[in-house]
């Protein structure tokens, strides 16, 4: 098994389309880490309210889900909405299980 972050910025191996943001290589480690518990990958590329978004489900090492890309909020609460998350009267399941209080890079940082 990997040891995290340090394997994604080494960016060896290849990188799974159409993700952008994914450090080449790192694919091999979140196939690692679902073979415990799923993993939940996802981009968000937005400026000005519009972008791109993409999403990816692995479970026991296997690709379930994706890797799903189109504009609009749909690949990313698709994700964890596989998984067994509801919305619950947020705007999606992407709210719902947290992952709106990281929308912004620097936000997430400041959490660190």
């Amino acid at each position: 098994m990997s040891d995290g972050p340090d394997e994604a910025v080494r960016g060896d191996g290849p990188r799974l389309a159409p993700f952008r943001m994914l450090p080449s290589g790192f694919e091999r480690t979140l196939a690692a880490w679902s073979a415990t518990s799923p993993v939940v990958y996802v981009e968000a590329d937005i400026r000005g309210g519009t972008g791109d978004r993409s999403a990816a489900v692995r479970t026991a090492g296997a690709l379930i889900l994706g890797p799903l890309f189109e504009p609009g909020h749909r690949p990313i609460s698709l994700a964890p909405r596989h998984l067994g998350a509801h919305a619950d009267g947020r705007p999606d399941e992407f709210d719902a299980v947290g992952l709106g209080r990281h929308g912004r890079t620097e936000d997430r940082l400041k959490d660190d």
